[in-house]
């Protein structure tokens, strides 16, 4: 349950967008199109290179507008996904919490499994970014983090190997954790990713058994509230008061999660007790510092000797000094040097100025560049046993020995390691600097994973992958494989680059930036293409070793700029820009622009078709075009398809030999809105979406191998895999050991029977393919049944098929067919069958078992009142009703007044019997109903059966 105060300490101040980041935009606007627009004009004739906040909104732009309310409005994404995730759940158990349904579905993790290798043009690898970092009350061995998409992880050797705790979860982000300090099997989570809202926040979830199984808390939000958080703290000596700072305030709890307050509002981003006085907190707004004297009841705006409009802050604290209060302060807009770093020495009352300079948020080594990104990344620690050493970081990582005042760089962002003046390596980015109170190690959350430092920051070590199982949470936009080699992939990533698996453990970092679409040359692996965001096309010939560019004019494309390769000629290769499709006959040495006769927009989607090279599919977010002659000339094929911003489509596939039958896949929350297909080329459609659960449907992929099938298609959406093929009546989950996370992409490689899946957070699977189901299931009746009829001595068939025990090789849960039906209404003994039934139709044997009526009900008397009689004599007239569910009769008995009654007495049917007890006159109905073998009574005026 939460709670709102409704007395806010402070209005939210209006927010010019020059000057803002895109964070604080959305967190004002719900409507996609508006937001949309104001980028646009905030972004027009502005460098959008790094430090610009260009690539964090684009990056949110991609998956927001594939998430759409129905009415085109920002959503909480998650929540829905969440709600619909546990739909599922109940209905048929079909997510990988249960690890269910999808015959022979057996999915695995094929990349990375353990660690990153930089490639020769490779400059900032990693394995993917880390929001927080957290630690075991006791075990200094054991550490936790939280991703922005792939969940909570665990470690229980200092990331020597790690384990993910939240799998079974439907797509969450991590932003805060707590761990209970004398029972470490309770764990708290803040979800979401609020320093880049690549997933939303649906509220605090809690676990009982150290991340087996999660439960919702009382802070919860809605599918219409799109909360970011940012932290999670606990009262250091009532562990039943939490706190969470969030976008739209700071909730607090007092009685361990069950119901949470809004005690202030505004767009917190930090918050922190001050060491051994909880009753003191502080917390940051854009609006200012807060501080509580009164355990966070209550919050005072603190301004003395403090700057005004600087987008983001973080607090420092130490053990070591307890009054020390650190302010490590951001710029006012997205560029520029940093605000300052301020230190107060009286408990946050005030503060005064430690240093301005040089700018530690940029990426200069000497700190001399403009360049900062605060907004999306901020983090500062003081040393628990001296709190004269604070450690700051934004793109890089700085140090101070003197409370501040002086700062030197310790990491740089730019791989490998010792080449700038020493510096060694921390990816890009800095979401966490936090020390463990056990051992005194610095551990730092970046961009490319988790790294620990034993002293003070001044040397590294990579954390993510130190074992034989690392850190998979690579979010994976596209991934390509070929025919010739099951082991060579591609895949292009977010924050992490483009990168290449050839068959082991590892993967190799080859560019860096966000990784998009990409390509591998069929009969020269070694020949791929990839690309950077919004277009930026690279080719290789020495399998990513050299890398050069081959971006056709001077054009932009969509943020996953889409690529496609002819199947038979390889040198043949198309991209698809701002309104233009571009063809090179020659490997991206030249290229031809095809353009519509419409401006239609970005295009989103390629495909040709291997049936007829000749014909290819190119989609924009709304329309579909389709070219017969290489894209000599285009036809838009759009009508009949939904033309709508909630909708808008996200891949095409075609059959394997018919260039005519093609499918097309639907982003958004519109139910019943999924997947389309033309046997046509798209002159007509038909809606194949079948009882597919509403979620984004993001990528499609035709199999051409299936033994017996035709038209098999698998999708991947934002929970799970699916497959329908033209023996199916329905799509069927294919999902068994998959994380619950989104799958952005697919590959199938046909001779080793593989498909593989790109996913958003959890790097990349694969399965062996779909197998058609060939095995009847098995069913086993219950024992014969005996039941108590109804009204009319009728009874209503119940069903059975929950007391038959069925087995299948695939479908856990067969559906059982019962004759006579449930529902259906007998009067006398009948024999009940059942047959069980898989998804694809096979029918077990029947099996029967007889169900028998006895009547086990008593009737049911109306009697008068009790009458104390001072005579044997008869005292009235007495009118006796009765009921049963099987005779459904009614008898009476009168018993006039003056006439004498001697007890007992029995009238003349036999059926009624007077008594006398205590001068009271009783009536007992004896054997009411003729068909029972027994009898049963009934006393007048108590009502209780003898």
């Amino acid at each position: 349950m939460m709670k709102k105060t409704l007395l806010p300490l402070f209005l939210l101040a209006s927010i010019s967008l020059q000057g803002q980041e895109y964070l604080k935009w959305i967190e004002r606007q719900s409507d996609f199109e508006k937001i949309q627009n104001m980028a646009e004009d905030h972004f027009k004739n502005k460098d959008l290179g790094r430090g610009s906040g260009y690539r964090q909104f684009k990056r949110w732009e991609y998956l927001v507008q594939d998430r759409l309310g129905p009415d085109g409005q920002v959503i909480n994404y998650n929540r829905m996904v969440w709600d619909v995730a546990m739909e599922m759940k109940t209905k048929g158990g079909n997510t990988q919490a249960d690890n269910t349904e999808g015959c022979q579905a057996s999915w695995s993790l094929l990349a990375p499994l353990d660690e990153y290798v930089n490639g020769q043009e490779g400059y900032n690898p990693g394995l993917g970014r880390v929001n927080v970092v957290a630690f075991h009350p006791f075990d200094p061995d054991i550490v936790y983090i939280g991703t922005p998409a792939g969940g909570l992880w665990k470690t229980v050797n200092q990331g020597g190997s790690w384990v993910p705790l939240t799998d079974h979860l439907p797509s969450i982000g991590v932003s805060g954790i707590v761990i209970h300090p004398q029972n470490p099997n309770l764990i708290y989570i803040l979800t979401g990713d609020g320093d880049g809202a690549d997933t939303y926040c649906i509220g605090v979830l809690r676990s009982l058994d150290g991340g087996l199984n999660w439960e919702e808390t009382g802070l919860a939000f809605a599918v219409d509230q799109t909360r970011r958080g940012y932290k999670l703290v606990m009262s250091p000596d009532n562990p039943n008061v939490l706190m969470a700072a969030t976008n739209s305030g700071i909730y607090r709890t007092a009685d361990a999660g069950a119901t949470w307050n809004q005690e202030v509002f505004g767009s917190f981003v930090d918050i922190e007790f001050k060491p051994g006085d909880p009753s003191t907190v502080y917390a940051h707004t854009s609006n200012g510092f807060y501080r509580s004297t009164d355990n966070g009841q209550s919050w005072n705006t603190i301004t003395a000797g403090l700057p005004t409009g600087e987008n983001r802050v973080a607090i420092g604290v130490s053990p070591a000094n307890p009054q020390y209060v650190y302010l490590f302060a951001g710029p006012a807009s997205g560029d520029g040097f940093f605000e300052g770093l301020y230190r107060s020495t009286n408990s946050g009352i005030s503060f005064s100025l430690q240093a301005d300079a040089p700018n530690v948020l940029g990426y200069s080594i000497e700190g001399q560049d403009d360049r900062s990104q605060s907004a999306y990344d901020l983090a500062i620690a003081v040393d628990p046993d001296d709190a004269e050493i604070v450690i700051t970081g934004g793109i890089n990582v700085w140090w101070s020995f003197d409370g501040g005042v002086s700062l030197f760089i310790t990491s740089h962002w730019y791989y490998p390691e010792l080449v700038f003046n020493g510096l060694q390596y921390t990816h890009a980015d800095i979401h966490e600097l936090v020390y463990n109170p056990l051992d005194g190690s610095l551990w730092c959350g970046s961009d490319g994973g988790v790294f620990r430092s034993p002293d003070d920051g001044i040397t590294w070590e990579d954390r993510s992958s130190l074992g034989a199982t690392g850190l998979s949470i690579m979010q994976f936009y596209r991934i390509a494989g070929i025919q010739g080699d099951p082991n060579v992939l591609i895949g292009g990533t977010q924050d992490n680059g483009s990168n290449r698996w050839d068959g082991g453990d590892d993967i190799t970092h080859f560019d860096g930036a966000d990784g998009m679409d990409c390509m591998l040359h069929p009969l020269d692996p070694q020949i791929q293409y990839h690309t950077r965001q919004n277009g930026s096309l690279r080719k290789s010939l020495d399998g990513g070793a050299d890398h050069f560019g081959i971006k056709p004019g001077f054009t932009s494309g969509y943020w996953v700029t889409p690529l496609a390769m002819d199947p038979i000629d390889p040198e043949v290769i198309y991209a698809g820009y701002r309104d233009t499709v571009y063809r090179s006959a020659n490997g991206g040495e030249d290229w031809t622009a095809f353009v519509p006769e419409l401006e239609v927009g970005l295009y989103r989607s390629l495909h040709i078709a291997p049936a007829n090279t000749a014909r290819i599919y190119a989609a924009t977010d709304l329309r579909i075009f389709m070219s017969d002659d290489t894209g000599a000339s285009w036809s838009e094929i759009s009508a009949g398809l939904p033309a709508a911003a909630e909708s808008r489509i996200t891949m095409i596939a075609t059959d394997a030999d018919d260039d005519q039958q093609v499918w097309v896949t639907m982003a958004g929350f519109v139910n019943g809105r999924k997947v389309f297909y033309s046997p046509n080329a798209g002159s007509s459609w038909q809606n194949v979406s079948g009882s597919l659960p509403n979620l984004p449907v993001n990528c499609i992929i035709y199999d051409a191998s299936e033994p017996g099938g035709d038209n098999s298609v698998y999708i991947g959406t934002d929970v799970g895999v699916w497959f329908r093929d033209s023996s199916l009546n329905d799509w069927i989950p294919y999902m068994t050991g998959l994380p619950n996370v989104p799958v952005f992409d697919m590959e199938i490689h046909a001779a080793s029977g593989m498909l593989r899946a790109g996913t958003f957070g959890r790097g990349i699977w694969e399965s062996p393919l779909y197998d058609p189901d060939l095995t009847s299931p098995t069913v086993a009746c219950p024992p014969n049944q005996t039941a108590s009829p109804g009204a009319g001595c009728v009874l209503v068939l119940p069903d059975f098929g929950n007391l038959a025990l069925t087995t299948d090789n695939c479908d856990p849960d067969p559906d059982i067919l019962q004759t006579p039906a449930p529902g259906a209404q007998i009067s006398q003994d009948t024999t009940i069958t059942l047959i069980a039934q898989d998804w694809e139709g096979n029918a077990s044997g029947p099996c029967t078992f007889q169900l028998s009526l006895a009547d086990t009900q008593g009737p049911v008397m109306d009697c008068p009142e009790s009458v104390l009689a001072n005579t044997c004599d008869g005292i009235g007239l007495y009118d006796v009703i009765w009921v049963d569910n099987c005779t459904g009769g009614r008898r009476s008995i009168e018993r006039r007044a003056g006439k004498r009654v001697r007890f007992p007495h029995r009238d003349h049917a036999g059926d009624l019997e007077l008594h006398r007890r205590q001068r009271k006159w009783h009536i007992l109905l004896i054997r009411s109903d003729p068909r029972r073998q027994h009898g049963a009574f009934r006393r007048c005026g108590d009502g209780r059966n003898e």
